[in-house]
């Protein structure tokens, strides 16, 4: 038999270059070979060979090994050291064999090194988005530049994104878990935590506990961003859900346990830009209303009818969370006021600061004033009341609503809001393009009602949360198939990309 490297060995370029591409069990070397490439062919068998073929072949080997001599070794390949039992074993005569190589020290450290390099995180590409395409949901921060504000974005969120266990209906807002969010698009998460008597958090719904620890619920989210979803940002907001003393001591101390949690965490009191948190979780406080960690509104007036204004990180901010919807019939009202935030110019806004003033002063704002920036908005669709409308039923409605037996969901209504609004830009858009030879003016085109649902750099952008996320009824004949990619969630998602 010809002799076999040893397994520890690692053949040079040249040598490794001359390995047949294919051998069978009784081939030999071609005549013309140098006894340098001769040392390189290796005998192969079947992985199950007959008793028949194997003494055939054996023999052809013994005839062989005896009418040719044996090479030495190239200086390069020679070595003083002793041999271990496995080199042993396969560099000593013996009749041809399947061998079950056993690794060595030396091969495993190869190993290692091997799978390091493939863990080594790779820089990431710059993708473009082709205007009239999809946008994949699962990373769709990746198409953004990196000095977009994050406040300027439209990001789609899940309320009480960890409510997802029974045994109240009126306490399930979700269906599927962390993780599932964050693949199909949502970059918002309103966590909610109370502070049990053994001093840990966990997840709760009110009173209803949701079986899952906050150490738990931050590890998902570290380990989607580390891996796939390196190149976004989540924008995490954390609520007490019980009036335990500590609880911001006892939260805080959790994020800084460690020093990978600590770099994993951005708790500025300001809107950071997508370059500065991709990869990174961003602190929204709902609790502990004294500290300067995180972004802080400084209020939060509970079950509002109305929208309302205050400062959020810097930034002029509009929030609606109106949830407490005493029966169905208001669902449509709900989805209004939800709406009237895509849409600057709506009678059911607050007027902002610089129009209060103007009114207070002269009803007749200068005719070449350029409107005031839009202010960041956050608007929750989620609705519920006990015991007549549960949370899943108000976002997804009830029964055959096409047919008049139930009604739509606040989910479906805002979806159809939102492409009626968009229809409607489009159809301007296209009118003001018709005439524009014809001397009529540009600037009252598509682009000043759009505005409110795309993303314009120095405007304000929107989180919009929803309960059950992922199941977005529309009842308009695209069917459930189009339900189950969250519908709603695309929409907001393509505003950041709309032409």
């Amino acid at each position: 038999m010809p002799p076999v490297l040893p397994t520890t060995s690692i053949l040079p370029a040249y040598q490794a270059s001359a390995r047949p591409t294919h051998l069978s069990p009784t081939a030999s070397p071609p005549a013309s070979a140098s006894p340098t490439r001769a040392r390189c062919f290796v005998q192969r068998h079947d992985v199950h060979p007959q008793p028949s073929q194997q003494v055939t072949a054996g023999r052809a080997a013994q005839e062989r090994t005896a009418t040719r001599p044996r090479p030495s070794p190239p200086p390069q390949l020679a070595s003083s050291a002793p041999l271990d039992d496995d080199e042993r074993t396969l560099a000593s005569p013996a009749e041809p064999r399947v061998f079950s190589v056993t690794p060595t020290r030396n091969k495993l450290a190869t190993l290692s090194g091997l799978v390091k390099r493939r863990r080594k995180r790779v820089p990431l590409e710059a993708k473009a988005l082709h205007v009239g395409h999809s946008v994949d949901t699962s990373c769709w921060m990746s198409y953004v530049p990196d000095e977009a504000k994050l406040d300027e974005l439209y990001l789609p969120g899940t309320h009480d994104s960890l409510a997802l266990f029974y045994p109240l209906l009126s306490s399930i807002c979700q269906s599927t878990p962390l993780l599932n969010q964050l693949k199909g698009g949502i970059r918002f998460l309103d966590l909610r935590f109370s502070l049990l008597d053994d001093g840990e958090l966990w997840a709760y719904h009110g009173i209803v506990p949701q079986r899952l620890s906050a150490a738990d619920a931050f590890e998902e989210v570290y380990r989607w961003l580390e891996g796939e979803g390196r190149s976004e940002c989540v924008v995490v907001s954390c609520k007490q859900e019980n009036p335990a003393p500590h609880f911001a001591e006892t939260l805080w101390a959790l994020l800084d346990r460690t020093s990978r949690s600590r770099a994993l965490w951005y708790d500025e009191d300001r809107w950071p830009s997508l370059g500065e948190v991709r990869g990174k979780c961003v602190m929204f406080c709902r609790f502990g209303w004294d500290t300067q960690r995180g972004l802080h509104p400084p209020e939060w007036p509970n079950d509002s009818r109305a929208a309302w204004r205050t400062t959020i990180g810097g930034r002029d901010t509009l929030v609606q969370d109106w949830y407490g919807l005493s029966t169905p019939i208001a669902i449509p009202k709900k989805a209004a006021l939800a709406l009237s935030l895509f849409t600057p110019d709506s009678p059911l806004l607050p007027p902002s600061s610089s129009a209060a003033k103007t009114t207070a002063t002269d009803a007749r704002p200068h005719p070449l004033s350029t409107p005031d920036p839009l202010p960041h908005r956050i608007s929750y669709l989620s609705c519920a009341s006990f015991p007549l409308l549960f949370p899943s039923v108000a976002a997804k409605g009830f029964g055959a609503p096409s047919l008049g037996l139930g009604w739509r969901g606040v989910n479906e209504l805002v979806l159809r809001g939102l492409r009626r609004l968009a229809a409607t830009d489009a159809a301007t858009a296209a009118a003001v393009a018709a005439g524009v030879g014809e001397g009529k003016d540009e600037g009252a085109g598509g682009g000043a009602r759009a505005r409110g649902r795309r993303y314009v750099r120095g405007e304000g952008g929107m989180v919009v949360l929803l309960d059950f996320w992922e199941s977005t009824a529309d009842s308009s004949g695209r069917g459930r198939d189009a339900v189950r990619q969250g519908g709603l969630v695309l929409e907001v998602v393509q505003m950041n990309f709309a032409a």
